[in-house]
């Protein structure tokens, strides 16, 4: 991940980091939200034994991309406040 390099003609530090703070906060709060819509077992076991599974997977799959994403701004928030170029992560 590349992040911005803050300079005299760019968008401002504080800009940046004001930014990438309310989409973490936005972030935070949609993983909120999804957590009420965990699967329950009850509402699956009428279609069959796999589906429950399925849709749990499916569930987890979901929070795990809002906090992978969390964690890149996270991390270029880091990296702006460090004024650094480039700041590599592993990506999964």
């Amino acid at each position: 991940m590349i992040a911005p390099r803050v300079h005299l003609n760019g968008t401002s530090k504080a800009s940046l980091l004001h930014a990438i703070r309310d989409a973490s906060t936005a972030i935070r709060n949609a993983t909120d939200k999804l957590r009420d819509t965990a699967p329950h077992a009850r509402d699956y076991y009428v279609i069959g034994t796999e589906a429950y599974p399925q849709a749990r997977k499916e569930y987890e799959t979901r929070l795990k991309r809002l906090h992978e994403t969390n964690d890149e701004l996270i991390a270029m928030y880091g990296a702006i406040e460090k004024n650094e170029i480039e700041f590599q992560t592993e990506v999964k």
